[in-house]
């Protein structure tokens, strides 16, 4: 049977790391470690994750000299792993208890490099997710697929989080790079399609994907601004040509997401003159405007709604 390590990436998520924990402890197929990554956090997290430990001699955790962000964060944890596999977890997030062995049993069927699911899209301290990626995002996959660079095309499959064996990584020396802070996953399969990885994804949510207030996947600016960042890093590093036109198409896809992410931002202050203004600006968004509002609105009725079962 193969051997499992497990990977958590944590920084100041106190409130939800014994979630995360025993969402591995829980699993029906059961790991041979978990590889806690603390990155500097200072409230509590490292005190929670050592309870643990002293519980369980599969977990261990160990610290980063020095906060490297999420991605030098897992690098760092897959550093130290010597199982066959290595799966990933955020540490404010939690996967369904078949979430190793339904992976794990499809990937092999396909001799997987990596395997990804999709993932169920929780809000806040919600438990009730409010939909799930493919659906969000209307991507049509319904049965497991091995991809290549055109299905990035029809969706970003850098927002899912992968099972990969290690031999694969160290063998073509990929794996997260400490000089991005988002984007990292896409990065990552970017470089290992570069290597002729075989990439299967399964439209079945096990992974339960947590947006929180506060964090860099809900502040727009920083996002906007660290998805850059992550495309420049790649551009520098060895990739094929047809990740070159991918990368090409991200960037408009990041344009696209200022023009959107500036009439949110306009609507939400009120100021619908300048709303007003900046679509009239803009002919060449009309379209994403036309496409993006009913999505939008929506997406705020489905979270109200999650919001008033869960609050009567």
């Amino acid at each position: 049977m193969a051997s499992i390590s497990i990977v958590m990436p944590v920084y100041n998520v106190a409130p939800f790391v014994a979630e995360a924990i025993h969402s591995c402890l829980n699993q029906s197929l059961p790991f041979d470690e978990l590889i806690v990554v603390d990155d500097g956090s200072n409230d509590g997290t490292r005190e929670i994750v050592q309870e643990f430990a002293a519980m369980d001699y599969r977990i261990q955790m160990i610290c980063t000299p020095h906060n490297i962000g999420p991605s030098g964060s897992r690098q760092f944890g897959a550093s130290q792993s010597r199982c066959d596999y290595i799966a990933f977890l955020d540490g404010d997030d939690w996967w369904a208890p078949s979430r190793l062995s339904e992976l794990l049993k499809i990937g092999q069927s396909f001799d997987a490099d990596i395997i990804c699911d999709n993932a169920w899209l929780v809000l806040g301290t919600q438990k009730v997710p409010w939909t799930n990626m493919f659906k969000d995002s209307r991507y049509p996959l319904s049965f497991p697929k091995l991809i290549s660079y055109r299905d990035f095309y029809g969706f970003n499959f850098g927002r899912l989080h992968p099972i990969v064996r290690r031999e694969f990584m160290t063998m073509h020396n990929i794996g997260f790079s400490s000089h991005i802070r988002y984007l990292e996953h896409f990065v990552f399969l970017l470089h290992a399609l570069d290597y002729n990885a075989r990439v299967l994804v399964s439209p079945t949510p096990y992974y339960y994907y947590r947006s929180r207030p506060g964090s860099m996947v809900m502040s727009g600016d920083t996002a906007i601004q660290l998805q850059r960042e992550a495309l420049d890093w790649a551009r520098q590093c060895s990739l094929s040509p047809s990740a070159q036109e991918l990368l090409d198409l991200m960037d408009k896809q990041i344009a696209d997401g200022v023009f959107w992410y500036r009439c949110r931002q306009e609507f939400a202050t009120h100021r619908y003159g300048h709303l007003l203004w900046l679509a009239l600006s803009h002919p060449h968004h009309w379209a994403q405007l036309v496409d993006e509002i009913p999505r939008s609105l929506f997406r705020h009725w489905l979270k109200s709604r999650l919001s008033v079962t869960e609050h009567p």
